[in-house]
C-alpha cells in the first residue's frame, strides 16, 4: 500500500508499506524524511512493527518489546563464534590488547 504523509515542514513524503510481506520502501535520503521521520515510523508501526527496509536490505523493529528481546538474545549479538571458530570464519586472532575485552563475554 502506498502512503503519502505531510511532514512537520508540510512537505509530502511518499513511501510504500506491504504489510503482508512486511516490506517497506522509503528513500532515507529524502529531506522530508530526514528532517522528521517520526510520522513515517508511526505509520509503519501501525501496520507492521517488524519490517524489511528495501533500500537498506535489512530487518528493522519498532516495538520496544521486540527491540528489548533482540538486544538480550545472544543469537543476535556481535559474535558468531557459537557457529564457527575465528579461523573457520577467516578472522584474525584477537590482539593481546583486546583479550580482556573478549574475556568479558565468557563470564
Amino acid at each position: 500500500m502506498s502512503h503519502i504523509i505531510a511532514s512537520a515542514s508540510r512537505e509530502t513524503l511518499p513511501f510504500r508499506i506491504d504489510a503482508a510481506t512486511r516490506r517497506v520502501s522509503i528513500n532515507p535520503r529524502d529531506p522530508a524524511f530526514f528532517q522528521d521521520p517520526h510520522p513515517v515510523y508511526e505509520a509503519i508501526r501501525a501496520e507492521t512493527p517488524a519490517f524489511f527496509w528495501e533500500e537498506f536490505r535489512n530487518w528493522n523493529f519498532l516495538n520496544i518489546d521486540d527491540v528489548n528481546a533482540i538486544t538480550r538474545d545472544r543469537r543476535f549479538g556481535r559474535e558468531l563464534l557459537h557457529v564457527a571458530t575465528r579461523e573457520e570464519l577467516g578472522m584474525p586472532p584477537v590482539p593481546e590488547r583486546l583479550k580482556p575485552f573478549y574475556d568479558m563475554d565468557s563470564l
